[in-house]
């Protein structure tokens, strides 16, 4: 290898061990991974805001076991909901953002609840116009269409 390639590539890692020791923002790390089923449901997600559902979810093991299953990943959940880039931290200040999200705020999950910022509805589509399109698959679709989870087809298939 020569020496320009060596000094890129190790100007590379660190930049991404940079990034990886910084915590993500919980309401950012919802957006762009967890939403893509747990805004609709998918794949019998418990929707965010759906208080009955989290509930239900705490009794069965509580707050560590919900964390747990988050970080590891059990049946449709992929571990870290397929983002393997981010922390056991990130991913437990993001669950305890959606808990509060859905009715149960208490402790960190309060501290999110009051710096989470408010949803600005989402603007009208318009003929022809992809950008939007794009931005929203790369946010919600791509999780799993982008490597085919659980069966979803991939972009572009046919």
């Amino acid at each position: 290898m020569n020496r320009p390639i060596r000094l890129l590539a190790f100007t590379g890692a660190l930049l991404v061990a940079g990034q990886s020791a910084q915590a993500a923002e919980p309401q950012a790390v919802y957006a762009s991974t967890c939403a893509a089923c747990h805004a609709s449901g998918v794949a019998n997600a418990p929707k965010l805001g759906d208080a009955a559902e989290w509930q239900r979810r705490l009794q069965r093991g509580g707050e560590s076991a919900l964390i747990e299953t988050a970080i590891k990943g059990r049946g449709a959940m992929p571990p870290k909901g397929g983002n393997a880039a981010l922390s056991d931290a990130d991913v437990r200040a993001t669950v305890l953002f959606m808990l509060s999200q859905s009715g149960r705020p208490s402790g960190a999950a309060a501290t999110a609840a009051k710096a989470a910022p408010a949803r600005a509805a989402a603007p009208a589509a318009r003929p022809g116009a992809s950008a939007p399109g794009q931005q929203t698959y790369e946010l919600a679709c791509a999780i799993c269409h982008k490597e085919g989870v659980l069966g979803a087809p991939r972009l572009g298939d046919a």
